[in-house]
């Protein structure tokens, strides 16, 4: 059987000296995604 994994992360924090002009206060977002070929078990 061959299976495939696709996985995603969305991760959040606070940058306190931000390039665009917002808040301190806004969340800034960061989304990672990774995947794995398929694999015989």
């Amino acid at each position: 059987m061959a299976k495939s994994v696709l996985h995603i992360d969305e991760t959040y924090g606070q940058i306190i000296n931000r390039s665009d002009g917002k808040s301190g206060k806004t969340n800034a977002y960061n989304w990672v995604f990774r995947s794995v070929p398929s694999q015989k078990y």
